[in-house]
């Protein structure tokens, strides 16, 4: 997909009819990058809102989803139609304002033309109407003509759009600054991105319905065969429906929870904002910043270690009997030496003797001769035969067990010291930080200690949060491994009963079906965070400077939808990480969702950035200049005169993809002029 154009009447900021073409629009073209040039609240989004509107009729973008309030934008509150226009009008013959977006493109050899239209009033209150008007595709094919569909084919034009840039996946193609400052933290928002992104690649919509009826299926059957069974069958049953309901239960809590550490974590977001105005306090904030890192870095660091002491807990629980197992081993290693295990005389043979009272070559014994007490010696000290080769091999099991517990055993006492000195490290953090947070408090101002105390009431509430999480998760690993020993024994019973035999095989097949969607689902799910991790780190690779290359090896998405960056050692990283090495992960995550979405390395759909610098360092700033042009048709930035200076435009000019470059000028209150500018004379810009 290459667009060629794009017409605004009367949308958003852009009064009357204004026009953008678009670098790269031709097959051919080597410069493909458009630069769009404004101060904040231009319009530079408002672009792409209108590119989103005309395509899909889209009122809202992903953006206007305000994560540190967890609340959507009502699309009724975001005026679509120029307001400078709207009071024109309601100033004079008051009919109502048109407006639209005509988006000019190519996709496959076919050239397009989308219009999408709105009609808007401003009544006398000051309450601002709109509505949808028409929509229209006209699109031209090589040997087929011309065709024309309306608003009554509607749907043919979803579906054709659809085609080319899957509604799913469309949000990809948008790199927002907040989105890309939302990534860099392991956040309940994170983990949402990554999981919505994850899901929206897949396409699968339809397994997941599929998933839910059979899953609904699951538990009308498991009822009706519970009404109608008894016994033992009757109480499985009803374990496994029971089972099933708790577990439904347990997810909706975690899910509930994860929302509440979600909307807390904003909510300390918007504190530490409100904290950071106070300059008198800036130095005492920012300590107690470096110390909250530095203690979640070392609280990462001891999950880390428990989580291996916990992989090792069989070889702990081992090393407990240690001194006793050496002791068995000594006293069993002993006996074989004096030639008692295994015994030099088998007890079988001597018990023989004495029941004959004869000996092996044949002469009588007498009762408490010398002779019978001997052999009566002998038959003390002597073991049977199974118990001696019991013994054996309980010698050869605590010699094997003896060399395990040797060789793991300086792992585990490693670890052990790791974890002491990282608690410790940790406790001296913590003590730290608490007499920051006392100092903060003696602040006299008590609207700061108050939003300090608030502050560390929300904190404490997210660590009890995480907590009750953990302690859910456990509890559903546990419930889920019960429910998969029940499912067994219910299909066992099944098949020992011929009672409501066809009721058994359609829940029977029910339940397999079910087993098999979740692993359908899961590989799906693999495969693209698979392909993701591979995209990311090839981006990675190309975006990370010279230093940062050094010490960090790879992006990683965790089994909870979480990024994660490991150093060469294969050590979680993420924590240590510069802001700037945090944006180029971010960035580097996202152009691999695009990536994956267009279904190849090189995409064929143009990408807008929306102020994607931020705090990217100088040689990560050239590397994304140098890279984005290879795999991308059209690069069109959208950028402030606050992160696209002359050293920028100077790195975009020598790599001689940039041809268009458009300034968006503020003419009067609620109106942008868009105004072509010749990229050589990017320096003698001045914003207005």
């Amino acid at each position: 997909m290459r667009i060629e154009k794009i017409e605004l009447f009367n949308f958003r900021q852009f009064y009357g009819k204004q026009e953008i073409f678009f670098a790269g629009h031709g097959d051919n073209d080597n410069q493909m990058v458009t630069v769009i040039y404004g101060k904040n609240g231009r319009g530079k989004t408002g672009l792409y809102r209108a590119v989103m509107f005309c395509l899909y009729g889209d009122r809202i973008l992903d953006q206007d989803y305000n994560y540190e309030r967890n609340d959507r934008t009502d699309d009724q509150n975001i005026y679509l139609v120029n307001t400078f226009a709207l009071n024109e009008d309601a100033e004079s013959e008051h009919k109502g304002v048109e407006a639209y977006v005509k988006i000019q493109f190519r996709h496959r050899n076919k050239s397009y033309e989308m219009l999408r239209s709105l009609y808007a009033i401003q009544q006398s209150n000051g309450e601002i109407l709109q509505e949808e008007r028409s929509v229209k595709l006209t699109f031209t094919e090589p040997g087929e003509g011309t065709k024309v569909w309306g608003a009554l084919d509607k749907e043919k034009i979803e579906l054709e759009l659809s085609s080319i840039l899957d509604n799913r996946v469309k949000n990809y193609f948008l790199f927002d600054g907040e989105r890309i400052e939302r990534l860099t933290k392991v956040t309940q928002a994170q983990k949402k991105d990554v999981a919505e992104g994850i899901k929206n690649l897949l396409k699968i919509d339809e397994l997941y319905k599929a998933e839910k009826t059979l899953q609904l299926l699951n538990t009308k059957l498991t009822r009706e065969l519970s009404r109608v069974s008894t016994g033992e069958y009757k109480k499985k049953l009803n374990e496994k429906e029971g089972l099933e309901e708790a577990i439904d239960s347990l997810k909706e809590k975690i899910n509930i929870k994860e929302n509440e550490i979600e909307r807390a974590q904003n909510q300390v977001k918007l504190l530490d904002q409100e904290l950071e105005k106070y300059k008198e306090s800036q130095d005492l904030i920012l300590q107690r910043k470096e110390k909250e890192k530095q203690k979640n870095r070392l609280q990462e660091q001891k999950d880390g270690i428990l989580q291996e002491l916990r992989r090792s807990t069989a070889v702990s629980s081992v090393m407990l009997a240690r001194d006793v197992l050496n002791e068995l081993y000594v006293d069993i290693d002993e006996k074989r030496s004096k030639g008692e295990v295994p015994s030099e005389i088998k007890k079988e043979l001597i018990e023989k003797l004495l029941a004959e009272m004869s000996c092996i070559c044949g002469r009588p014994i007498s009762l408490n001769s010398e002779e019978y007490e001997k052999i009566q010696a002998w038959n003390r000290k002597t073991s049977s035969q199974v118990f001696e080769q019991y013994v054996m091999e309980l010698y050869g099991d605590i010699t094997r067990t003896i060399e395990h517990v040797e060789n793991n055993s300086n792992v585990l006492f490693e670890h052990l010291q790791r974890l002491g000195n990282v608690e410790e490290e940790h406790d001296m953090v913590a003590h730290q930080l608490e007499r920051l947070q006392e100092q903060l408090n003696d602040i006299p101002d008590s609207d700061i200690a108050g939003k300090n105390q608030e502050r560390i009431e929300v904190l404490k509430k997210i660590g009890n949060l995480e907590k009750d999480i953990e302690s859910l998760r456990m509890e559903l690993d546990t419930s889920e491994k019960n429910l998969e020993e029940v499912k067994r024994d219910v299909e066992k019973l099944s098949k020992e009963s011929d009672i409501h035999n066809d009721l058994q095989q359609k829940l029977n097949a029910v339940i397999k079906s079910c087993d098999s969607m979740k692993k359908i689902i899961n590989g799906f799910v693999k495969d693209v965070r698979v392909e993701l991790e591979k995209e990311a780190n090839e981006n990675f690779k190309q975006l990370l400077d010279e230093d940062g290359q050094k010490t960090l090896k790879r992006i990683v998405v965790n089994d909870d939808y979480t990024l994660e960056v490991l150093d060469w050692q294969n050590r979680k990283f993420l924590a240590n990480i510069s802001a700037g090495q945090r944006q180029v992960v971010s960035l580097s995550f996202i152009t691999a969702l695009a990536q994956v979405a267009g279904g190849s390395h090189v995409l064929e759909i143009p990408l807008f950035m929306d102020t994607p610098f931020g705090r990217l360092s100088g040689e990560h700033r050239d590397n994304l200049l140098k890279v984005i042009p290879d795999i991308t048709p059209q690069w069109v930035l959208l950028v402030t005169d606050e992160e696209f200076g002359k050293d920028e435009a100077n790195v975009l000019k020598h790599s001689n993809k940039w041809s268009k470059l458009y300034v968006l000028e503020a003419v009067n209150s609620g109106v942008t002029q868009i105004k072509e500018v010749p990229v050589e004379y990017f320096d003698s810009i001045v914003l207005v």
